[in-house]
């Protein structure tokens, strides 16, 4: 997730007028300027949508399935 990041970072650089607009848009934007080939915008949108997932809790870490997110610690 983290180097999703970082490219988007990168994007915001390379792309003018790069502002404020969704990665998503960036990511096409990068594919049409040539910034990105077409199966880097593939991969980079795969990522973002599994980022978003994760960021608005539909998707988890294996390291964390959602039984685990949902617990509680113990009250003495």
């Amino acid at each position: 997730m983290h180097s999703l990041i970082a490219v988007e970072i990168v994007l915001r650089d390379r792309i003018p007028d790069a502002g404020k607009k969704p990665l998503r848009r960036l990511i096409e934007q990068g594919a049409d300027a040539g910034v990105l080939t077409a199966r880097q915008a593939e991969y980079l949108d795969y990522g973002r949508k599994i980022r978003n997932g994760m960021a608005h809790g539909q998707t988890t870490h294996t390291a964390r399935p959602p039984a685990q997110r949902r617990l509680r610690p113990w009250r003495s």
